[in-house]
C-alpha cells in the first residue's frame, strides 16, 4: 500500500467529484490524498427496475449512478429514500455518438467546465443502507465532509 493512500473510504460530497483526479490509473485524489473506496450519503433517484442501480445526491453536485448486485430478500431503495454508499468509485464510460444522438461534451454551453469535459463517475457500491432522520442526517453529513476535508484528510495527504 502507497505511504499516503487511505485504506478506508474516504467521505465525500457529490460536489467534490468534479475536482477529483486519476493518479496511476488505480486511485483517485483529491487535495492529494489517494484513496480507492468512497463513502457517500444521499437521496435516491430513478431506481432501475431490478433494483441493482439507482442515482444518490446530496444537492451539492450532480447525482452519482451507483451499481450494485442486490440478492434476494435484500433491501432494495426507493426514490426519495436517504442512504449511505460505500464502494469504489470509477469513471462512466461514454456511448459512441452519432450526429442524431450528440453527447452534452459536443454542445459548448453544457457538460463543460473551462474547455474540459465533465468527468461522469459512478459507483461499484459494497455497502448500501438505508438511514432514518433524513433532514436532519443531510445537514449534518455535509458538515462532516467539509470539516473532513477541510482539517483531517490534508493531515493525511503528502506533503510536498
Amino acid at each position: 500500500m502507497a505511504q499516503n493512500q487511505v485504506s478506508a473510504a474516504v467521505k465525500i460530497l457529490t460536489g467534490q467529484l468534479a475536482y477529483l483526479t486519476s493518479a496511476n490509473k488505480k486511485f483517485k485524489t483529491i487535495d492529494g490524498l489517494e484513496f480507492q473506496r468512497v463513502w457517500v450519503q444521499g437521496y435516491v433517484a430513478n431506481v432501475s427496475p431490478d433494483g441493482n442501480s439507482f442515482e444518490v445526491t446530496d444537492n451539492t453536485g450532480p447525482p452519482l449512478m451507483v451499481y450494485r448486485r442486490a440478492s434476494a430478500g435484500e433491501h432494495v431503495p426507493a426514490s426519495g429514500e436517504y442512504v449511505l454508499a460505500v464502494g469504489k468509485l470509477g469513471l462512466k464510460r461514454s456511448a459512441k455518438k452519432d450526429d442524431s444522438n450528440r453527447s452534452q461534451e459536443d454542445d459548448p454551453d453544457k457538460g463543460r467546465a473551462s474547455g474540459k469535459r465533465r468527468k461522469e463517475w459512478q459507483l461499484a457500491a459494497q455497502k448500501v443502507r438505508p438511514l432514518s432522520g433524513a433532514s436532519r442526517r443531510a445537514g449534518l453529513w455535509q458538515q462532516e465532509v467539509r470539516f473532513l476535508h477541510h482539517t483531517v484528510y490534508p493531515k493525511l495527504a503528502p506533503q510536498g
